[in-house]
C-alpha cells in the first residue's frame, strides 16, 4: 500500500452531496403538488420539497417544507423512498414520506409557490414529464401508488 503524505490528504475533495426532502401529503385519494415560482423552474410542478436547515433531523426538515410551501401542518406516517442522483456537480438524495394533515390551511401562494393543487393518481398520469420539476416525479408518485413503504425508524437519530 502506498503512502500518501499529509499534504495529499489535506488537498483530497470529498464530493458535495445534498440531501433533500419531500413529502406525499394525500387526501382522498389525491396528492398535494405545488407550483414552483423559482425562475429555473417556473409553473413546473412538484411535491412539496426542500433542503434541511443546520442541525435540522430529516423528518424535522420535512415537516418543515410541507407546512411553509403548503400552510398544512402534517405527521410523518412512512418512508417511501430514497432517491439517489447527480445534479449541478453534487451528489443529491431525496428522502420522500408519506405523510398526514394534522392542522392548518391551504396557502394560495408564496414568493417560492405559485399554487397548490390536489392531483389524483390519474391526473398526474396524464401529464407531460415537462411540466414537473423533476424528470423522475412520475416514478416516486407511481412508488408511493403502488404502496412501497419503509419504516421511518430506519433512520436513526444518535449522538456523537
Amino acid at each position: 500500500m502506498q503512502k500518501r503524505c499529509a499534504s495529499q490528504i489535506r488537498n483530497c475533495k470529498m464530493p458535495d452531496f445534498q440531501i433533500i426532502v419531500a413529502g406525499f401529503v394525500e387526501k382522498d385519494g389525491k396528492i398535494l403538488l405545488v407550483q414552483e415560482a423559482e425562475k429555473k423552474c417556473y409553473g413546473k410542478w412538484n411535491l412539496p420539497t426542500g433542503k434541511l436547515d443546520q442541525n435540522e433531523t430529516v423528518e424535522e426538515g420535512t415537516i418543515r417544507e410541507v407546512e411553509e410551501e403548503t400552510g398544512y401542518r402534517c405527521s410523518i406516517r412512512y418512508l417511501v423512498g430514497i432517491y439517489e442522483y447527480q445534479k449541478d456537480g453534487k451528489h443529491k438524495f431525496r428522502m420522500h414520506y408519506a405523510m398526514d394533515v394534522v392542522s392548518g390551511k391551504e396557502r394560495s401562494s408564496s414568493s417560492e409557490i405559485l399554487a397548490v393543487k390536489w392531483f389524483s393518481k390519474a391526473e398526474i398520469d396524464a401529464m407531460q414529464a415537462s411540466e414537473f420539476r423533476n424528470n423522475s416525479l412520475k416514478k416516486m408518485v407511481e412508488d408511493y401508488f403502488n404502496g412501497q413503504k419503509h419504516s421511518k425508524d430506519i433512520i436513526q437519530q444518535v449522538t456523537q
